[in-house]
């Protein structure tokens, strides 16, 4: 089976009620270390830049990997992993100007 065929990505969950969270399921085995991912923006910063109307975005994100040690479901304890990143994008939008 070629790579394209598969996917690794179960479900995403992501509600309009809460838009500063999402959780992304991956399928069982699809990953090495990671069961979901949980996605968290902090803060949303934007700014007009008056002189020549470029636009900044900023976003903060943390994301949370969550997954099972190696052993899950081999009769042993369920242990549970997690990481913790944090991101920072700065998205510039600049006018264009046609001769």
């Amino acid at each position: 089976m070629l790579w394209q065929e598969k996917t690794a990505v179960e479900s995403v969950d992501y509600s309009l009620d809460n838009p500063n969270r999402c959780t992304i399921n991956f399928v069982r085995g699809a990953t090495n270390n990671a069961e979901r991912i949980e996605m968290f923006s902090n803060k949303r910063e934007s700014e007009l830049r008056a002189t020549d109307n470029t636009f900044f975005s900023l976003e903060n994100l943390r994301q949370v990997t969550l997954g099972y040690s190696s052993q899950y479901g081999k009769h042993v304890p369920l242990l549970l992993l997690s990481a913790v990143t944090y991101f920072n994008l700065l998205h510039i939008y600049m006018p264009q100007f046609l001769p």
